[in-house]
């Protein structure tokens, strides 16, 4: 009898039920995003994350992979891709970190279209103080930026 019990005892045992896995498992297109932007697929990268966004049905995801899909556009100097994904996120409720990142996005691309008296308009409000930036800012100077041209100098240079 006694040996009975231990063959019922230990069969239970052995059937303990799985426990489920912790860790929620990650849209591998999340990862392959991540992998494009860190190998400079910044194309490829963007139309994932837009289609990454379009699939979210958190909002605050979706914000967080519209401005993926900014980012991505702006690297690769998609400035149609930076404003169509700007004005979806005109509509979201965004951190003080993120509309900070949204007026950056902003100015550039005016800066880009030559209207730097709106771009210079939007980044004269200073970002929010509990705003967090980088320690190593990323600095990205446009395409027209970089192109060589005279530029008069204010009146105020040569009274110094």
């Amino acid at each position: 009898v006694t040996a009975v019990l231990l063959v019922f005892l230990f069969t239970g045992c052995s059937q303990t039920p799985e426990k489920p896995d912790p860790k929620p498992s990650v849209d591998p297109d999340i990862v392959r995003a991540a992998s494009m932007m860190d190998n400079g697929e910044y194309g490829a990268a963007a139309l994932l994350y837009r289609d990454l966004a379009a699939r979210a049905t958190d909002p605050a995801v979706r914000t967080g992979f519209l401005q993926d899909a900014a980012e991505a556009s702006r690297q690769v100097e998609d400035w149609d891709g930076v404003r169509s994904t700007l004005q979806q996120l005109q509509v979201m409720v965004l951190t003080p970190y993120q509309a900070f990142q949204q007026r950056l996005l902003q100015s550039e691309v005016l800066l880009h279209e030559r209207n730097t008296t709106t771009a210079l308009d939007l980044l004269s409000v200073p970002p929010p103080c509990h705003v967090r930036v980088p320690e190593k800012p990323v600095v990205h100077i446009p395409r027209i930026a970089r192109q060589p041209r005279e530029v008069p100098l204010h009146p105020l240079v040569f009274a110094v």
